[in-house]
């Protein structure tokens, strides 16, 4: 799995997305670093439409495992209303923790 994303959203209204591939399904944990209200995020892929629930992803909750199929996924991360600032998550495959 990739090292951690850090992004930033620099101007209301911008929106960063972050892509990956899995070659083979596989159980997921999203550590999500940045516990903001104000960031919508999103997962999109093969069989999943994730929305907002993903921001307070972490080992604390339920959020935080994902079991996805083989395919391309896609966060998309935005801010609500003038929301702007850094944001940071990583992927842990679930098999090696």
């Amino acid at each position: 799995m990739p090292p951690p994303v850090r992004l930033r959203i620099d101007a209301p209204g911008q929106v960063k997305t972050y892509t990956f591939t899995l070659a083979s399904a596989r159980a997921i944990y999203l550590d999500n670093f940045t516990h903001r209200h104000d960031l919508n995020w999103r997962l999109t892929g093969p069989t999943v439409n994730i929305g907002t629930s993903l921001y307070g992803a972490d080992s604390t909750n339920s959020y935080n495992l994902l079991q996805l199929p083989a395919g391309t996924y896609t966060f998309t991360v935005d801010g609500a209303g003038a929301a702007v600032g850094e944001f940071a998550f990583r992927l842990v495959d679930a098999a090696a923790a």
